[in-house]
């Protein structure tokens, strides 16, 4: 499974759509593999969403995210759970234990 975590300064970003850095994790058999910082330009929404598919990622998990973007991802095959805050460590910690609330 990959993980997609918009993050500023080591916290979950405020808004997906305007993002400039993700956090990627890769997780196997429940442990992360890998992890990188993938830097992103201003994208439109069908750009970000193709980024995420080129990314091979599952699951965005983040702060605020436009209907439109959503929608994308969505039709993408992509999982977001949205309405996040913190900092990201805890954030992907607390999702690989299934207990963000």
């Amino acid at each position: 499974m990959t993980v997609a975590i918009p993050s500023w300064q080591q916290r979950i970003s405020p808004v997906l759509d305007t993002a400039m850095s993700l956090l990627v994790v890769t997780c196997r058999h429940g442990r992360e593999a890998s992890r990188r910082e993938v830097v992103l330009g201003p994208l439109t929404p069908d750009a970000f969403a193709r980024s995420m598919a080129e990314l091979r990622v599952d699951v965005v998990l983040c702060a605020a995210i436009s209907l439109e973007l959503l929608r994308l991802l969505e039709h993408s095959g992509v999982q977001v759970q949205p309405h996040l805050c913190g900092e990201v460590n805890e954030v992907l910690h607390a999702f690989g234990c299934g207990q963000l609330d």
